[in-house]
């Protein structure tokens, strides 16, 4: 006997181990299986002879194995695709994302999303939903993007706003957003509620234990003009938590008009 399909990559549909070259008169069922979303998961076999086979015995009646589900690997080469994480954050765990070259706002297929040469971004992620992956910038930049109010998300009675809303992912997972420039946006925000904000994120972190980390990002030739009641903001981060752990490494920001 033989147990396949132990490592998989995600792709939204349910994995299975499977027992193969059984013998013909014996039947697998299994406790545990039919996992979706990635992750590591026990599962247990149980081998029952089938109800002709009175002159058989087995030698043994259990298994156990370890179906693994492994993230799929996305590469972002536009800016739509970039966006396009939105449509999936809410599985965004299930996920690892890259960038193929530099993503410049401005080059924007559908042209009514410009605003003076920058693209209409609308912020990834939520309290709810936070972006709970990673992001590999591989070296290249993201520039051209126009932030304002309705690119945030208003829960817990304020706004979360940045090209990231809200991230946050276990420490055990090993996430990071890293080797990235973010250059040329402007954020124009006006609004009489609380504002959390940053030209990165948002919000970093959700509860006290879910941190994704930052490492090698610059942030470089922006503006950011903001009129509410109340400010939480940075140029990268404005709010964030760090549970004494070095989530937060070289991140460089230069030239910003806050």
């Amino acid at each position: 006997v033989s147990i396949e399909n132990t490592n998989v990559v995600y792709d939204g549909t349910a994995k299975f181990v499977n027992a193969a070259n059984l013998p013909q008169n014996v039947e697998a069922s299994y406790v545990g299986n039919g996992q979706t979303n990635v992750g590591s998961y026990s599962v247990e076999i149980t081998y029952t002879l089938k109800e002709d086979a009175d002159c058989y015995s087995l030698s043994k009646s259990t298994d156990s194995a370890t179906l693994v589900i492994t993230p799929k690997t996305v590469v972002i080469t536009t800016i739509e695709e970039l966006q396009a994480i939105n449509d999936t954050v809410a599985a965004s765990a299930n996920y690892r994302y890259e960038l193929g070259n530099n993503i410049d706002g401005s080059q924007a297929v559908d042209k009514e999303k410009l605003v003076d040469g920058k693209y209409r971004w609308t912020g990834i992620g939520s309290l709810t939903h936070p972006f709970a992956s990673s992001l590999d910038g591989k070296n290249y930049t993201i520039s051209n993007l126009y932030i304002d109010v309705n690119s945030g998300v208003f829960e817990a009675g304020q706004h979360f706003i940045g090209i990231f809303n809200v991230t946050a992912s276990s420490q055990a997972d090993d996430l990071w957003i890293q080797n990235v420039t973010i250059s040329n946006v402007k954020m124009d925000i006006d609004t009489d509620t609380i504002v959390t904000t940053g030209i990165l994120a948002g919000r970093n972190g959700y509860g006290n234990t879910n941190v994704t980390g930052i490492r090698n990002v610059t942030i470089s030739d922006s503006t950011m003009d903001i009129t509410a009641s109340r400010v939480h903001a940075g140029y990268a981060v404005g709010y964030l938590l760090g549970n004494n752990k070095a989530e937060y490494q070289n991140i460089k920001c230069n030239n910003i008009d806050m």
